[in-house]
């Protein structure tokens, strides 16, 4: 599958606050969750009992999402063109004005227009309309000073860019994933993902991730406990609740960290399945990790029931690989999807 396949190019970046929670369940009803006729299959994992296999429950707060292309993000792009558009043609205090001004007003324009992609869309949208205002602001100043010019042009693209994209400010999400195989490939299988964000849920399905988010209210504490409730009235109520224990000291979490490391298969409209890949970047000097005992309740809407019930996850450590961990500071990177034919 993708490992004799190119991978697909980066679609997003952003960076989350995750509180990892693996769930043990009995294998048979796992393998009855995984999609029929997707050639998935429960692998083998260490240090996991015979007959239980993980349902490994995220919790994120995502935060500065931004559109990647050719390895560089919208706000990059966005600088890169105003700084080129101030050079070429800017001078002088009217390229000065001519760019900033376009630059707002076209981040504002884009931004909206790129709602519809869902926050990310929304960052693209920001830094292409900067991008045009500034090449338009700044043709309309002299031609002197387009060395001082193109770095301001590009430094308000920048910052157009970067306001635009925390319109919609933070949101979060909760994604639900099975280790298994797909023929000789370790992937990951997305069982559900609810989410606060309109816009993420209609970016999600407009792209074909197949990860068929939901949409429900999340609320947290200042411990970083979690609540996640039907988005409206006539649905089940309460789908989660996450209570954290004081954190500890600092984990690897090399066995869960190394299961989060696969591609992520998802299942789109009649039954056709996509994969993607989601980078986590444990290793980042951002990143701090640290140990979290857990008790989550599931209520029978969550997952379908999947793992419904009361667990208490014990804190990650050398004698609990597969306990729970949380991370701040953590860099994501998200693949476009790719169709995978039926096996």
């Amino acid at each position: 599958m993708t490992s004799r396949r190119r991978r697909p190019p980066n679609h997003s970046r952003a960076w989350v606050d995750a509180l990892v929670c693996p769930v043990l369940v009995d294998a048979e009803r796992v393998r009855t969750a995984l999609p029929a006729g997707a050639g998935l299959q429960l692998r083998r994992l260490t240090a996991v009992g015979a007959g239980r296999h993980p349902v490994i429950v995220e919790v994120w707060r995502v935060h500065d999402g931004a559109l990647q292309t050719a390895g560089l993000d919208a706000h990059d792009w966005s600088e890169l063109t105003a700084t080129a558009a101030g050079l070429g043609v800017g001078g002088g205090s009217g390229a000065m004005t001519g760019a900033g001004v376009g630059s707002v007003a076209g981040a504002a324009g884009g931004g909206a227009l790129g709602m519809l992609l869902g926050p990310v869309g929304m960052a693209w949208g920001a830094a292409i309309g900067a991008a045009a205002g500034a090449t338009t602001g700044a043709a309309l100043g002299a031609t002197a000073g387009a060395m001082w010019a193109a770095r301001w042009a590009g430094g308000a693209a920048r910052r157009a860019s970067l306001a635009g994209s925390r319109v919609l400010g933070s949101y979060s999400e909760i994604i639900a994933t099975i280790p298994c195989r797909r023929g000789a490939d370790d992937v990951s299988y997305v069982v559900g993902m609810y989410t606060d964000s309109l816009l993420s849920r209609v970016g999600e399905r407009t792209l074909g991730f197949g990860y068929r988010k939901q949409p429900a209210h999340i609320s947290r504490d200042e411990e970083g406990n979690v609540s996640v409730e039907a988005h409206n009235g006539r649905g089940p109520g309460r789908l989660l609740q996450v209570t954290v224990s004081p954190r500890e000291g600092n984990t690897t979490g090399q066995v869960l960290v190394a299961a989060l490391g696969h591609p992520l298969v998802g299942v789109r409209a009649r039954g056709r399945i996509a994969v993607s890949h989601l980078d986590r970047t444990f290793e980042a000097a951002s990143v701090q990790i640290s140990r979290a005992a857990v008790t989550l309740d599931a209520g029978p809407a969550f997952l379908d029931g999947l793992i419904a019930g009361r667990h208490r996850i014990a804190a990650s450590g050398p004698r609990t690989p597969w306990g729970a961990l949380a991370a701040s500071g953590l860099p994501v990177h998200l693949s476009y999807p790719r169709s995978l034919q039926p096996s």
